[in-house]
């Protein structure tokens, strides 16, 4: 038990398992963690489910609850401002610390001043800083105002963390002169991860992609990745798990493509755990994302000691989890290298078989109880700065 208990809340609009993101995941499991460790931690956000974990950890709703994405499968302007009204509801007399979520972005204003009027500690979590790439997410004039709206809130907060080294180098850099970005990566409960796949059988030719079926996923290149593997195994399968705005357009694309009858959509599975299953029977996690704040599925890939084929990109922080070359291989932005990469780790098994090794024996350090560790430090760290 930690030295003096506080009272923490973790905030974010979305509430696991309401949601199962990798944001809600996390406060989750750092609020069981921290609960264990003698603290006392509530999760906040709109949830129709308010509830008590365990005699540490509460769970309550936030008002003005509403969708979060638009029919376009984007973060809808109304949902986040009426989240930044939420935000002035909050009791921060009844917390020592807040911590947040940086997105949806506009939330930190409201927050930061009631913080400040209440002298309590607010820390902000970075999960991505998108720069340039606002440019690429919605049209000109939005894409303006909303860069201008992350650089703002870039300087909001007594201690800013972010979940990889490329986003924390960003969110530094636009807060010059202040105290260095703390990094602190997302976790996993690796015993769950084991229990849920004890028993697998892996299969010899299946690949297998997670998480969501949108534009930065670039899944196209992994369908047409299929084209080209299919005529060298016709017996090899993907299947693609999540949902998206892109599906029918993916669906269509493997028919255009002759790969339909190689390529599963499973859509949303009922549990993780049954994620984790599809992961431990797969050969090869295979993802082309451009952008990755960090990459939970890689991670969890990882886990199942499953080796990941992955894209370069400048936007991506997936390098600093998969070493190349190490746990997995990192194929350029193309269906023929992206198909050459597979290709090479089902034919070469030594290979396969030391990256599968190596990804079980990396993934330890991302341990919860790890993660959480960090997390009170920078916590008690930002309590003392405030």
């Amino acid at each position: 038990m930690s030295a003096t208990p506080l009272s923490i809340l973790l905030l974010y609009d979305c509430v696991y398992p309401e949601s199962v993101g990798g944001v809600q995941h996390r406060n989750l499991e750092i609020a069981r963690e921290l609960g264990r460790r003698g603290h006392r931690v509530t999760i906040g956000g709109w949830t129709s489910h308010p509830r008590r974990l365990d005699a540490r950890v509460r769970v309550i709703s936030l008002p003005f609850a509403t969708p979060i994405y638009g029919s376009n499968g984007k973060r809808s302007a109304l949902a986040s401002m009426r989240y930044a009204l939420a935000c002035l509801t909050l009791p921060l007399s009844q917390y020592d610390v807040i911590e947040t979520a940086n997105i949806p972005y506009i939330h930190l204003i409201p927050l930061a001043i009631r913080c400040f009027l209440f002298r309590r500690t607010l820390v902000v979590t970075w999960h991505e800083f998108w720069g340039e790439y606002w440019s690429r997410y919605v049209s000109p004039p939005q894409a303006w105002v909303y860069a201008a709206i992350e650089r703002m809130v870039a300087h909001v907060g007594t201690r800013a963390v972010a979940v990889s080294r490329l986003t924390a180098e960003r969110v530094q850099q636009e807060r010059r002169g202040s105290e260095q970005v703390a990094r602190i990566p997302c976790g996993l409960d690796l015993n769950r991860i084991r229990a849920a796949t004890t028993g697998v059988v892996r299969s010899s030719n299946r690949l297998i992609y997670a998480g969501r079926l949108s534009v930065d996923k670039r899944l196209p290149l992994l369908i047409r990745a299929m084209g080209i593997l299919k005529l060298l195994d016709p017996s090899i399968r993907l299947a693609i798990v999540g949902v998206g705005p892109d599906r029918a357009d993916l669906e269509k694309l493997a028919v255009d493509a002759s790969v339909s009858d190689c390529i599963e959509f499973a859509g949303s599975l009922q549990s993780a755990d049954d994620v984790w299953r599809e992961i431990a029977r797969a050969r090869i996690a295979v993802t082309a994302s451009s952008r990755e704040g960090f990459g939970m599925f890689p991670l969890e890939a990882m886990a199942c000691g499953t080796p990941v084929v992955y894209c370069d990109s400048s936007d991506s922080a997936l390098s600093e989890i998969i070493p190349v070359g190490r746990c997995g291989l990192m194929a350029q932005a193309t269906p023929d290298s992206i198909a050459s990469s597979i290709q090479e780790l089902l034919k070469d098994a030594s290979l396969w078989h030391l990256m599968s090794t190596n990804a079980t024996t990396d993934v330890q350090r991302y341990q919860w109880e790890n993660i959480a560790e960090q997390t009170e430090k920078v916590l008690y760290a930002a309590l003392r700065a405030g």
